[in-house]
C-alpha cells in the first residue's frame, strides 16, 4: 500500500539498558513526496534517517545500551508498515554509567498551547556531566541531534517534515524551535503504551 503526501508516519526507536530498562523515542514526520512511497521504500528511509541519529547518539550512551528494533507505523492510514533495525548494536562508551532513569531532554515548541514533543536520552555516563550539568561536548551532540529533526530533509530521495503529533486531536503541528536543557532531567517510568 502506498504512503501518500501528506501522511504522518510515526517511528519508534527503541533501546535497552543492561537488557532490562526500555527506553523508546517516538518520532512523527509528514511525507512531502507528491508521488508517495512505498512501504519498502519508507522502512529504508526510516532506517537511512535512524542511522543519522544512531550516529551521534551511540557516541553518548554506555556500553549496556543495546539498540531494539524499531517500528514504523502510518498514523494517517492507522496501520503498521513495518519493523525497522538500528545499523549498530549500542552505546559505545565505557565508563560508570548514570542511572537509568537519569537523561538528557530535548524539547520541540510547536506554538499551539500543550503541543509539544519531548526526547529523552537516556544511558550516558558520568563523564557527560561536570558540576552537574551536561558537558559542552554532549550539548553540542544533542543539540546536532535536535537540528537534525528539527529541519525538513530529504532521505533516499523523498521529502519529510518533522512534526509533533497531538494524539488527542489527531492533528500535526509544525516545529517552531527547540531547547535543550543543560541539566539531567529524569525519564519517569511509564507502563507499556501508556503516554507520549
Amino acid at each position: 500500500m502506498p504512503n501518500n503526501q501528506n501522511d504522518v508516519i510515526q517511528l519508534t526507536m527503541r533501546m535497552r539498558i543492561s537488557g532490562a530498562d526500555l527506553m523508546q523515542n517516538v518520532w512523527h514526520f509528514r511525507v512531502d513526496d507528491a508521488a508517495g512511497l512505498t512501504d519498502e521504500e519508507l522502512l529504508a528511509d526510516m532506517q537511512m534517517w535512524m542511522q543519522g541519529v544512531e550516529s551521534q547518539m551511540d557516541d553518548l550512551q554506555h556500553t549496556s545500551i543495546s539498540y531494539e528494533v524499531g517500528k514504523v507505523y502510518n498514523l494517517t492510514q492507522d496501520r503498521p508498515v513495518g519493523p525497522v533495525a538500528w545499523y549498530s548494536a549500542g552505546g559505545a562508551v565505557a565508563g560508570d554509567p548514570l542511572p537509568s532513569g537519569v537523561a538528557a531532554l530535548i524539547t520541540f515548541y510547536t506554538g499551539v498551547k500543550r503541543v509539544v514533543g519531548k526526547k529523552f536520552f537516556g544511558g550516558l555516563v558520568e563523564t557527560a556531566l561536570t558540576a552537574a550539568e551536561w558537558t559542552s561536548a554532549t550539548l553540542a551532540t544533542l543539540d546536532d541531534i535536535a537540528l537534525y529533526f528539527f529541519t525538513p530533509t530529504t532521505i533516499g530521495g523523498h521529502g519529510y517534515t518533522p512534526v509533533i503529533y497531538n494524539r488527542t486531536l489527531k492533528t500535526v503541528a509544525p516545529i517552531l524551535l527547540y531547547a535543550i536543557r543543560s541539566v539531567p532531567a529524569y525519564q519517569r517510568r511509564r507502563k507499556p503504551g501508556v503516554g507520549a
